[in-house]
């Protein structure tokens, strides 16, 4: 069981600040709901190509948990649908928030609206 990481590429909204974005993410991100054997991390690039430039993280534990719940590119399993539906009204006005920040980034479906992709792990250290 190969671990997947998906590497989502996120640009902030017009008008919308750095400082503004991360204080709602720092706040927000820990909250968000995932699935069983996702962890989700925000990065903010720190040198390199992409220094200033955000990226969603997300480490799942194989690829039968991520196909459980994205089978296929842009497309959710019933599971996903019915617990998308399902949100509290907070989570569902933290999405939102969320939406308005980002200019390619749509968190109720991964991979809608966004640079992204999936790497699975062919070999690790230690």
């Amino acid at each position: 069981m190969a671990k997947v990481f998906g590497m989502h590429m996120i640009v902030l909204n017009p008008g919308v600040s750095e400082e503004e974005f991360e204080k709602f993410a720092t706040e927000a991100v820990p909250r968000m709901p995932l699935w069983e054997g996702w962890k989700a991390y925000l990065l903010k690039g720190d040198r390199g190509d992409r220094e200033g430039k955000y990226l969603w993280l997300i480490e799942i534990d194989s690829v039968e948990a991520r196909d459980w719940i994205m089978p296929s590119h842009n497309v959710a399993s019933e599971e996903a649908r019915e617990r998308e539906e399902a949100l509290s009204e907070e989570e569902k006005q933290q999405q939102q928030e969320m939406a308005e920040r980002l200019a390619t980034f749509t968190p109720s479906i991964v991979g809608e609206n966004t640079v992204y992709t999936d790497y699975v792990v062919i070999a690790e250290t230690g």
